[in-house]
């Protein structure tokens, strides 16, 4: 019974964060609000000319940790493999964007607002 509640909770969670992901999609659309999502944050990182890349191999699984330093923004992006495990987006002022794959706040596909960002 525990079992099925759990995946009911699970499901309703996942329901909810693409719900809300969907919403705040079609607001910053009618807004001209310019948004990205995690994922495509992770590309910019990899894809940046700048970026520093280390690799270590941990208990024969292999990880990535890259850096990128811009004239306004630090981006650090952690991933297994090709898995994005955690990504922090730091301004002067404060952390911008902190996204651990553990946590349900944001998902891969959550619209996130990048005014300043990028």
């Amino acid at each position: 019974m525990k079992k099925q509640l759990n995946k009911i909770v699970d499901k309703a969670k996942k329901t909810y964060n693409q719900a809300t992901a969907n919403i705040k999609e079609k607001l910053y659309d009618i807004s001209d609000t310019p948004y990205a999502t995690v994922q495509q944050l992770a590309q910019y990182v990899r894809q940046h000319p700048e970026t520093i890349i280390s690799a270590k191999e941990f208990l024969g699984t292999r990880f990535y940790f890259y850096q990128l330093e811009t004239d306004q923004n630090l981006y650090y992006l952690e991933t297994k493999e090709t898995k994005i495990l955690q990504l922090d987006v730091l301004t002067e002022k404060a952390v911008a964007l902190s996204y651990r794959s553990y946590r349900d706040k944001y998902t891969m596909n959550t619209p996130i607002k990048i005014t300043g960002l990028i």
